[in-house]
């Protein structure tokens, strides 16, 4: 060095600090040698030691490693960060300094290309997770990535189907304040009122709901609640409980409910002591008008006959009370009656005076105060005035139930009240009436539960959802069934072959050819082991706390808590009631007690399950009705019996009559069709012949049908 002038020292100077730039001694570009080779350690190495100096390029190659997911370096957080860096320091540099990354690839274009790529990357991660954390942690991260709009309506989703699993309302107030925006807030709401209902109401009694409509006034529960506490306070539809709620709760809808129940139930016999006592009793009922114009006929039984090709009435004396002059009649049903002139039907009051016109093409009885009619081909719904109260703009609807109607319009099946509002759209492939107020529904082959508000409560999801009792549902998927309550909660998973109706609280489940019987808290209370078909899916329902189990060919009697009844030396039961229980021996039929004592000796070919001291029983191929005490009421000579409360309908070559459980004949076996009317008088109908009878067998009348 010494031997250097000062110009030399200049030369070797300024070599030295091209040679730093360009040469093998700049850290940069050996980076990106390095990263053409796939040599991602030194490659980082590099980066980083000139991150400070040339930050734009450095940044850029350091997200490049970060973003490849073939190195042990793939983190796409830091691949973001640097390329942010990259694009931020890269925008404020000069042309000049510009011209030397653009040797590296590094520019506007690829600095974007590279960004999106990372976005598009973290957006698949992010996708495949498929959780609230992993969006939000995106949303914190790639804020500025397109993906943006994606992610937060993903986000939203998952964060509803967060709130759904929790499904609190605590959990869906939370969501709505959280996200007031997304487009699942409006259901969220709605699952947010469901939830408040179902938790503040929880205890079922009429004081947590009269509690919650005090506290929740402008609920759209709020009518759910009261049909609730109208239900609780008639739970034993006595005049009493019907006439203390509606005195009580006079401004709800249901009270006009309550007091037509209190006059049907006071009314039964219309004799002028019962409407005295009635008037004297209730001063307060509101339709006292009505009532008294009708009193004075309400007390006959009004009886459709046919003379000189017209239809007329007689009351249960046989005396004419309407002369015939109707194409058609029914029967009288809340005080008056279906009848056609010139094809339009149209409703007579028991004196014979027309109250709604003839002006309908069809028209059905009433029913609590209102009617199905049908004008134009098309079906709506009348009152007792003949106003419409929904318009006859339905190509089908059912009569009221729970306050509402399912009707159909243009093959789509919908909701509309009692009071014609529309509940839903018309756009479900099936809909059931409501009960409890819940009712099942179909979209696009799938199923799902609305509430009385039209609202999902279970989203159509499922193949089938078939009611089944006790406030559970079965429902299926992919051919399996499991066991849901109104809300959607699972009581039973869907890996079920079969499942029945619920009978004294147990249901049948079926798996793998067996079956057993679950509780209706999901619990398996007999073992899944019994041999299964199709047969016991509709025979193997608990009745009287038994039924009847199959294994290994065998027919077993089991009580609800799996305990086979097993009695020495027989060979068959059927189901016990009334402390008989059928059973056979040496291929005959009889019956024995509890502790397996004979009380009826087996001589039957066939033996029923006890109804109030009578039993059906089959003999040399016929059917005839014993008493406890195994002597016959009715001897076997029908072709079929059947016991109906205090009469039994009998068959023999096709035809129907009607006995007296003491076997006295009311009418023989004549008739094609035999129906009890206002629980005094039998109808017989043939292909000839209309017959009326008192429930004594006294003829009222004899005519010809036609």
């Amino acid at each position: 060095m010494k031997n250097l002038n000062a110009k030399s020292f200049l030369i070797l100077s300024f070599l030295f600090i091209l040679f730093a730039l360009n040469g093998k001694g700049d850290k940069l570009e050996n980076g990106f040698e390095r990263l053409k080779k796939y040599d991602y350690f030194q490659a980082k190495e590099y980066f980083e030691k000139s991150l400070e100096s040339k930050m734009p390029g450095a940044a850029y190659g350091l997200s490049v490693i970060f973003s490849e997911d073939k190195n042990p370096f793939y983190n796409l957080d830091s691949a973001r960060k640097y390329i942010l860096i990259s694009d931020s320091t890269f925008g404020i540099i000069k042309e000049k300094e510009k011209k030397y990354y653009f040797k590296f690839g590094v520019s506007n274009v690829s600095i974007g290309l590279l960004s999106d790529n990372i976005c598009n990357k973290a957006f698949e991660v992010v996708e495949t997770a498929d959780t609230l954390e992993a969006y939000e942690h995106f949303l914190a991260g790639f804020f500025s990535c397109k993906e943006k709009s994606k992610v937060l309506a993903l986000r939203n989703s998952a964060a509803f189907r967060n709130a759904i699993h929790s499904n609190t309302s605590e959990a869906y107030s939370k969501f709505i304040k959280t996200y007031p925006n997304a487009e699942e807030t409006s259901r969220a709401m709605d699952m947010y009122e469901q939830r408040l209902f179902d938790e503040k109401t929880s205890d079922h009694n009429i004081a947590g709901y009269e509690l919650f409509i005090r506290e929740h006034p402008e609920s759209s529960y709020k009518e759910e609640a009261e049909r609730m506490i109208f239900k609780l306070s008639t739970i034993h539809q006595t005049i009493g409980e019907f006439a203390d709620y509606a005195r009580k709760n006079p401004t709800t809808r249901f009270s006009v409910d309550a007091w037509r129940q209190v006059y049907a139930l006071s009314m039964k016999d219309f004799s002028e002591e019962t409407f005295l006592k009635f008037k004297n009793n209730f001063p307060d009922y509101p339709y006292v008008n009505e009532m008294e114009s009708d009193y004075k006929l309400q007390n006959y039984t009004f009886l459709p006959i046919n003379k000189n090709e017209k239809w007329g009435y007689i009351n249960e004396l046989g005396q004419e009370i309407i002369a015939p002059q109707f194409d058609e009649a029914s029967l009288f049903s809340d005080g008056l009656a279906v009848v056609v002139k010139n094809k339009k039907s149209g409703y007579i009051n028991k004196t014979g005076k027309t109250i709604l016109s003839f002006i309908y093409d069809d028209a059905e009885n009433f029913k609590n105060g209102c009617a199905v009619i049908m004008k134009d081909s098309l079906y709506g719904l009348i009152n007792r005035k003949g106003q419409i109260v929904i318009n006859a703009e339905y190509d089908e609807l059912g009569d009221p139930v729970d306050g509402f109607c399912v009707g159909s319009q243009k093959g789509k099946y919908g909701y509309v009240s009692q009071q014609g509002k529309a509940l839903t759209s018309f756009s479900f492939d099936y809909a059931t009436d409501f009960k409890d107020g819940y009712a099942i529904v179909s979209m696009v082959e799938k199923y799902g539960i609305i509430n009385s508000l039209g609202k999902y409560v279970v989203e159509p999801t499922y193949d089938e959802i078939i009611l089944i009792g006790n406030n559970r549902l079965k429902a299926a998927k992919d051919d399996l069934w499991g066991i849901i309550d109104y809300h959607g909660k699972i009581i039973q998973p869907l890996i079920y072959d079969a499942i029945g109706d619920y009978g004294n609280g147990l249901s049948l489940v079926a798996h793998s050819g067996k079956y057993g019987y679950v509780n209706d808290s999901g619990a398996i209370k007999i073992p899944i082991k019994y041999l299964y078909s199709s047969v016991v899916l509709s025979t193997g329902k608990f009745d009287k706390g038994y039924v009847l189990l199959r294994i290994k060919g065998k027919q077993l009697l089991a009580d609800s808590t799996g305990t086979i009844v097993s009695f020495p030396g027989i060979e068959n039961y059927s189901l016990p009631a009334e402390g008989y229980f059928p059973v056979m021996k040496n291929k005959k039929w009889g019956y024995v007690e509890a502790s397996g004592k004979i009380k009826i000796p087996m001589k039957f070919e066939d033996a029923g399950t006890f109804q109030k001291g009578i039993a059906v029983v089959r003999s040399k191929g016929l059917y005839g009705l014993i008493d406890t005490l195994g002597n016959y009421l009715i001897s076997p000579i029908y072709d079929k019996l059947i016991i109906q409360d205090d009469f039994v309908v009998v068959s023999k070559d096709g035809k129907k009559g009607m006995l007296t459980r003491d076997a006295i004949l009311i009418l023989p076996c004549a008739y094609n069709n035999i129906d009890l009317i206002g629980n005094k008088i039998f109808r017989g109908v043939n292909d000839a012949r209309l017959v009326y009878v008192d429930t004594k067998g006294r003829i009222i009348y004899v005519g010809d049908i036609e």
